[in-house]
């Protein structure tokens, strides 16, 4: 699962993604990721950016994060960098296309 959060008419934040056990290593999160992607573009939002962890279990997060053109940035919205926490983000094209 995972949810869109509009943080203002421009930005989104990625959030609460999640794979069920069962289905982990086939594909699942990169469908739903590519459905909110379709979404914020949809919506014409510029950027979606998101906050996860940096403990080792977060890797394959990382791995599908950045497959898929985020690169790491600095905190958002309400969010305080420390060391337990990742903030990455996309832009999204300006002329509403998909990257």
């Amino acid at each position: 699962m995972g949810a869109l959060k509009l943080l203002d008419d421009k930005h989104g934040e990625l959030k609460s993604m999640r794979t069920a056990p069962n289905y982990l290593r086939r594909g699942v999160a990169s469908l739903i990721l590519r459905h909110i992607l379709q979404v914020a573009h949809d919506r014409c939002l510029h950027r979606l950016s998101l906050e996860t962890g940096t403990q080792a279990g977060f890797t394959a997060c990382h791995q599908l994060y950045l497959k898929h053109g985020f690169v790491d940035c600095d905190p958002f919205a309400d969010y305080q960098f420390d060391q337990h926490n990742r903030f990455l983000s996309l832009t999204l094209c300006e002329n509403n296309e998909l990257p």
